[in-house]
C-alpha cells in the first residue's frame, strides 16, 4: 500500500489540491509511512495551501507531521504564526482550544500574552471538554518551559489557576446528569486534570440515583477511563445492570462491565451481576465484533469469571482465524529498565544470574526474571540469557522453559515486574485488573511475583542508587511478596 502511494505522489504534480494534500497525510499517518521523499512533497504542497486550511485542519496537519517526526523550521514558523493570526481573532470557545491545542504541539509551543489573554476571554462560555483540552495545553507548555522561571510561566500558571476555577464552578453548577453526560461523551477521563477528578466523581456520586438503564453504559465508559475508583458508582451501576437488564441494548454490556475488570473491583452481588449481564448478551455472541468479544472474554478473565458460552465463541478455530494476522509483537525495554537491570544484575552477583523481557510459555512478559535455589543463593542461567530488549519468537525456540521444570529441589523462579501510574487506580494505591489477573497468572506457572510501584521506586526514600540496592536485595531475598 505504501509502494503504490508513494508511487502515485511522485507522479504527481505540484498542482496537487489543498484538500487532497491532507488526506494523503492522513493517509500516511495512518500507515506511519516516514518516507522522507514522500513528507517533503506533500509538506511542499501543503505550505503552498495553508493560508486556506481552517483550525481543525490545521490542528489535524500538526498532529500528523508531529506524529511523523517532519522537522522544518520554515514550515513549523509559518504554521505558528497562521496558528497566532487566528486566535487572536476568535471568540468561539471549541475553535479556540483547536487552536491552542495546535500551537502546544509545535516545536516551540510558547504563547504570548494575546494568546493567554484570548483564553481567559472564553473561559466563562467553556464546557468540560474545552477546559480539559486547555488544562492539557499549558501543562504542556509549563513542561516544555520548567527550566525558565520568569514571568511568561507564572502567567501559565495562573492560567491553570483559573481553569481549575471554571471546571469546578461548572462541575458544582451542574443541575442533571443529562445535560453532564452530554459533556462526558468526547471527554476521557484519562485526560482530565487531576485537580477536577474528584470533583468530578463527587458530582457523578450526587447524581447516582440519577443513572438508569439509558445512560449506564456511558457512565461506566467514562469511569473506565477515569482510573478512579469510587465504589459507590460500582455498586450503582452493578444495581442498575441486575434490575434493568432488559431495557439494556445488550451491546452495552461490554462496556459496562469494563469498569469492574480495569479497576479490579468485585461488586457485592458480584455473581448476579456477571452472570445476568453474560446471559444478556448470549444470544448476541456470533454477531458481535471479534475485536468487542476478545476484550469482553478478558474483562472477565481479569475478574475470574469464564463463562462456557463466551469460551467456545472464542476459542474456536474458525474465530481464531480472523483474529490471527492481527496480532502484533511486544516492544523492547526502555531507558529506566535498562538501569534497572543493571542493578539486578549487581544484586543477584552477575549478569548471568538475571534474565530481562522474559516471555512465557503463555506469553505473558516479564520485566525481569531470577532464580533461588534453597539456600536463596542466584542462580546462574548461562551463556544463553536473553539479549537485552531481545525476545525470542516463540517460547520453545529460546532459553524459555517450561516453569517448574528443570529446577533444583528447593528453588524458586522470580518474576519481577514494574508497575507504571497506569497499574494503579488514581485517587487509591490499588492495583487495576489487568496487573492483578497478571500477577495470578505468573503465580499459576509457579513464580514467586514481585511487583514494584513506580511511585515506591521513584520515591524519596528510594533517591539514591544505594536505597533502591537495599530494597531490591529485601524484595527478592526477603520473605516480601509484593512491594507495592
Amino acid at each position: 500500500m505504501e509502494t503504490r502511494l508513494k508511487s502515485t505522489m511522485l507522479l504527481m504534480s505540484e498542482d496537487l489540491t489543498g484538500e487532497q494534500a491532507l488526506a494523503v497525510l492522513g493517509a500516511m499517518g495512518d500507515m506511519e509511512s516516514r518516507n522522507s521523499c514522500l513528507i517533503k512533497r506533500v509538506t511542499s504542497v501543503l505550505h503552498k495551501h495553508l493560508d486556506g486550511y481552517k483550525p481543525l485542519e490545521l490542528l489535524k496537519i500538526t498532529q500528523e507531521l508531529t506524529f511523523l517526526h517532519f522537522q522544518r523550521k520554515e514550515f513549523f514558523a509559518k504554521l505558528r504564526e497562521l496558528l497566532l493570526s487566528y486566535l487572536k481573532n476568535s471568540f468561539i470557545p471549541t475553535e479556540v482550544s483547536v487552536l491552542v491545542r495546535a500551537i502546544s504541539l509545535l516545536p516551540s509551543p510558547h504563547l504570548d500574552e494575546v494568546g493567554i489573554s484570548r483564553i481567559e476571554a472564553v473561559l466563562p462560555q467553556c464546557d468540560l471538554n474545552n477546559l480539559s483540552s486547555f488544562a492539557t495545553s499549558v501543562l504542556r507548555w509549563i513542561q516544555h518551559d520548567h527550566m525558565y522561571l520568569d514571568n511568561m510561566t507564572a502567567k501559565q500558571l495562573k492560567l491553570l489557576q483559573k481553569l481549575d476555577h471554571y471546571g469546578r464552578q461548572r462541575l458544582q453548577h451542574s443541575n442533571s446528569l443529562d445535560l453532564l453526560r452530554k459533556e462526558l461523551k468526547s471527554l476521557k477521563g484519562n485526560t482530565f486534570p487531576e485537580s477536577l477528578l474528584e470533583e468530578m466523581i463527587a458530582t457523578l456520586q450526587h447524581f447516582m440515583d440519577d443513572i438508569n438503564y439509558i445512560n449506564v453504559g456511558e457512565i461506566a465508559s467514562f469511569i473506565s477511563s477515569t482510573d478512579y475508583l469510587s465504589t459507590l458508582l460500582l455498586d450503582r451501576i452493578a444495581s442498575v445492570a441486575v434490575q434493568q437488564i432488559e431495557k439494556i441494548h445488550p451491546f452495552t454490556i461490554p462496556a459496562i462491565i469494563r469498569p469492574f475488570s480495569v479497576l479490579n473491583y468485585d461488586p457485592p452481588q458480584r455473581d448476579e451481576f456477571l452472570g445476568t449481564c453474560v446471559q444478556h448478551l448470549n444470544s448476541y455472541l456470533g454477531i458481535l465484533d471479534p475485536f468487542i468479544l476478545v476484550f469482553l472474554g478478558f474483562s472477565l478473565a481479569t475478574l475470574e469469571y469464564f463463562p462456557e458460552d463466551l469460551l467456545k465463541a472464542i476459542f474456536n478455530i474458525k474465530f481464531l482465524a480472523r483474529l490471527d494476522s492481527q496480532l502484533e509483537s511486544i516492544g523492547g525495554m526502555d531507558g529506566t529498565q535498562q538501569q534497572i537491570f543493571k542493578m539486578l544484575a549487581e544484586v543477584l552477583g552477575g549478569i548471568n544470574c538475571v534474565k530481562a523481557s522474559v516471555l512465557t510459555p503463555y506469553y505473558h512478559k516479564v520485566d525481569f526474571e531470577c532464580i533461588l535455589d534453597k539456600r536463596k543463593k542466584p542462580l546462574p542461567y548461562g551463556s544463553h540469557n536473553i539479549a537485552l530488549g531481545q525476545l525470542p519468537e516463540m517460547p520453545w525456540e529460546s532459553n524459555i522453559e517450561i516453569v517448574g521444570s528443570r529446577l533444583p529441589p528447593g528453588a524458586e523462579r522470580i518474576a519481577l515486574e514494574f508497575l507504571d501510574s497506569k497499574a494503579l487506580c488514581r485517587n487509591i494505591p490499588h492495583m487495576k485488573g489487568k496487573s492483578a489477573m497478571k500477577k495470578r497468572h505468573l503465580e499459576i506457572l509457579g513464580y514467586r511475583v514481585i511487583q514494584i510501584s513506580q511511585f515506591e521506586w521513584n520515591s524519596m526514600a528510594l533517591s539514591t542508587k544505594d536505597a533502591r540496592m537495599d530494597y531490591l536485595r529485601e524484595c527478592i531475598f526477603g520473605e516480601v511478596k509484593s512491594c507495592l
